[in-house]
């Protein structure tokens, strides 16, 4: 029987479409002391309390970044954005095009964007002031544009880059690959047949790097700085991966379990089935967390001593987040996360204007539900004590029946 596992529901119906979706852990920053914050889907946790997405202007299909120094950054597809109290008050960068961004990346003392729209006069641009300002570091290749940016963290010169390029006359789609020695400033870039979008960099030696294709879910390595690769896993969603002394765990959103290697990812093992998604990987002062979904939908921050298959510790369960971060300016979302079945209903992205998924994702949870109708589906404000599941189903009137 397989379990209800990784899903992610909202595809299907037009109605869902545009549904806020489940919390989902996306990326974890450490502050000086104390827990990580949490970067989610659904907004920044900080101290078990939310500061919600809209507040930062982007809806759930967004993938946006975070970095913590004397202040918090987040970056967007439109926007960098910083802020010292929170997420209150949010102040826009200078010196960005009015173009959409991706490939966010934090050196040593040096944050680097990148233009994503393969046209003329994309580049890279970087901030020496912790996000305040960004000035023109390189140029892009004519109609090519960064995916990713990734510094080495053994190597303050280092950056990765990985992206495509488009033949104007016949718009056909090439990938490259590309390395800077020199932060960024410039980069040896090389044509390739498929896609390798970068996703970790060894901290013991900056030649050791890992990176994905999107088309397949192959996960690659490579111990030349990409000028080979080899395949070493397959997933069925986006993978996560983090590396630590000869340690590589990886997992996707789409697959059970954790994937771990102690030979510096010759070969691998799974962990933990009761994992059903894994969504961000990072490792802290000896030890391992996890962002994901505990069989059934248990949906939080788990940590696990590196080395160590079994002990997985829940450190912050989404559904104890009962707080908004309290800020002198209204909220413009509702209760932390239970806004989520008003925008089912009304079909909207609460406080985005224009507001649409273009990465949706389908929850296989060994769940038959038939046609669902969100507009007539009733439900309350509160997971209640039934937890997220019995909630999310009340919500859209799904009847469950488990596959044998």
């Amino acid at each position: 029987m397989k379990r209800w596992g990784a899903a992610w529901l909202l595809a299907g119906t037009p109605a869902l479409a545009q549904a806020h979706a489940l919390p989902v852990g996306l990326e974890l920053a450490w502050p000086a002391s104390g827990a990580p914050v949490v970067l989610t889907n659904r907004g920044v946790v900080i101290d078990a309390q939310l500061r919600c997405n809209e507040s930062y202007g982007v809806n759930t299909s967004a993938y946006p970044r975070l970095w913590l120094g004397e202040t918090m950054v987040i970056a967007t597809q439109n926007s960098v954005l910083r802020s010292p109290d929170r997420g209150c008050t949010l102040v826009h960068a200078t010196g960005l095009p009015d173009r959409s961004l991706s490939g966010f990346s934090a050196g040593r003392g040096v944050l680097l964007v990148t233009t994503l729209t393969a046209e003329l006069g994309g580049g890279v641009y970087a901030s020496a002031d912790q996000g305040a300002s960004f000035t023109r570091w390189a140029d892009n290749e004519p109609y090519e544009a960064f995916r990713e940016l990734m510094f080495a963290p053994g190597d303050a010169m280092r950056v990765y880059a990985s992206g495509f390029r488009v033949e104007p006359a016949s718009g056909r789609v090439s990938y490259v690959w590309a390395v800077s020695r020199d932060g960024g400033r410039t980069f040896s870039r090389s044509s390739i047949a498929d896609e390798r979008l970068v996703l970790a960099v060894s901290a013991r030696d900056a030649d050791v790097v890992w990176a994905w294709d999107s088309q397949t879910g192959s996960v690659f390595a490579s111990r030349d700085a990409g000028k080979t690769f080899a395949e070493r896993l397959r997933f069925q969603g986006k993978p996560s991966l983090t590396l630590s002394g000869s340690f590589v765990w990886a997992g996707s959103e789409a697959d059970e379990g954790l994937r771990v290697s102690r030979d510096d990812g010759e070969t691998f093992t799974t962990i933990l089935p009761e994992l059903t998604a894994v969504t961000c990987l990072s490792t802290h002062e000896g030890t391992l967390h996890v962002c994901g979904v505990r069989y059934p939908l248990q949906l939080g921050i788990w940590s696990l001593v590196e080395g160590a298959d079994t002990g997985l510790r829940e450190e912050l369960m989404f559904e104890d987040v009962a707080q908004q971060v309290a800020c002198a300016e209204p909220t413009t979302c509702e209760q932390p996360w239970q806004d989520w079945s008003l925008e089912l209903l009304s079909n909207v992205d609460a406080g985005v204007p224009d507001a649409s998924v273009a990465d949706t994702r389908v929850v296989d949870a060994g769940v038959d539900a038939g046609v669902v109708d969100a507009r007539s589906s009733g439900c309350s404000t509160r997971a209640g004590s039934g937890g997220w599941l019995l909630w999310l189903l009340a919500c859209l009137g799904v009847s469950v029946a488990r596959r044998r």
